[in-house]
């Protein structure tokens, strides 16, 4: 349970991240209005990239504003609520909040999180199970992708990725924390989601483009660690 000024806070950030102009190219991307949508367009752009390769972890951590994510000048102390789930918001702080993708096509803001889901895949049995029975990053990454695994619930065009990625990163932390010293600088698969190709890099660079921090990319050995490189924080 979260006070009614670290909400506000909360309420805020996101607001500002809506609100803040797009930093992408309106000529590519006439879609992209907001820091939102710039977010949106870059996981786009590189699901190829992303999703079922070494560096998904990673690449999520450095994008959810549950570890940095945007660095929006807003007074939160970066605490999370949990939601629920419906069609399009209608009330509330963020009812105004539009979506788009690499097009205008503008549209409301869904919070479609599926009951069944949840009660299938993000219960706390299987969350404990990922944790426990990985013993290397390989099984841990896979386990997680899976058509059942615990990561199948949330996509960068729903506001709460955001949240349910703050919980995958926490996931991480967590399965790291049994043992350091073999489960931090450590990565495992392809650099595509295809299959094929090379086998990725603890040297490779995750460019998130308009969204690096600082302006420059960043290698996945220095997002591995919460404490570390561009971080600074843990997980209650």
């Amino acid at each position: 349970m979260i006070s009614a000024a670290e909400k506000k806070a909360y309420i805020a950030a996101v607001q500002c991240i809506t609100k803040a102009p797009s930093k992408l190219s309106a000529t590519t991307y006439p879609g992209a209005k907001t820091r939102y949508n710039d977010f949106v367009v870059i996981y786009m752009k590189n699901t190829l990239t992303i999703r079922g390769t070494g560096n998904v972890l990673s690449w999520h951590s450095e994008t959810s504003m549950g570890s940095q994510g945007e660095k929006v000048a807003h007074n939160s102390n970066g605490l999370k609520p949990a939601i629920k789930g419906g069609v399009c918001i209608a009330k509330g702080p963020f009812k105004d909040i539009k979506s788009n993708d690499y097009g205008y096509n503008t549209r409301c803001i869904k919070r479609d999180i599926s009951g069944y889901l949840v009660q299938r895949d993000s219960k706390y049995a299987k969350v404990a199970a990922l944790i426990t029975n990985s013993k290397t990053i390989g099984p841990f990454q896979d386990t997680m992708q899976a058509g059942t695994g615990v990561h199948i619930a949330g996509h960068f065009t729903f506001l709460h990725l955001f949240l349910h990625h703050s919980q995958i990163d926490r996931v991480w932390w967590i399965w790291q924390a049994q043992d350091f010293a073999n489960k931090q600088q450590v990565i495992a698969c392809g650099a595509s989601m295809m299959g094929g190709g090379r086998a990725q890099s603890l040297e490779d660079n995750i460019d998130l483009e308009v969204l690096n921090v600082d302006g420059k990319a960043d290698k996945i050995k220095e997002l591995v660690s919460t404490i570390g490189g561009p971080f600074c924080y843990v997980y209650e």
